[in-house]
């Protein structure tokens, strides 16, 4: 079957529109050294500059054998503004309320370690973008 080419293209087009207008998907995952994390910024991952928003590590996967538990790990957010002023650096667990201070661009980090399959304690940091409206 021989699709015209224009309507292709309208298609397209239109798929296009609304992936542009579409929000935000509710959660990022980084990877890095192996180890996945997925995190989410509250509410909706548009924070509002001058509210708290709260930061989630929703999921943290280590590589395969290795073992993750927000109960025992000394993770740790840190959160700068786009000049690399630090605004916030503590440790946390799974949850850390902030507010950003005005609309902009920021970068979380949320850092820890996992037991790899060695039973070495194996070190990550995963850094996400986020913009506060």
């Amino acid at each position: 079957m021989r699709v015209p080419l224009r309507r292709t293209a309208f298609a397209v087009a239109a798929l296009a529109t609304l992936a542009l207008t579409a929000p935000a998907l509710g959660h990022e995952t980084v990877t890095d050294r192996g180890v996945a994390v997925t995190l989410h910024v509250l509410p909706d991952d548009e924070p509002m500059a001058g509210r708290p928003a709260t930061i989630v590590a929703v999921k943290v996967r280590p590589p395969k054998g290795g073992r993750f538990s927000f109960k025992t790990c000394a993770c740790r957010v840190k959160v700068t503004d786009a000049a690399g002023k630090v605004l916030l650096s503590k440790r946390t667990g799974q949850r850390t309320t902030f507010e950003f201070p005005k609309a902009a661009a920021y970068e979380i980090t949320y850092s820890g370690g996992y037991r790899a399959k060695t039973g070495k304690t194996r070190k990550f940091s995963a850094a996400f973008a986020t913009r506060a409206y």
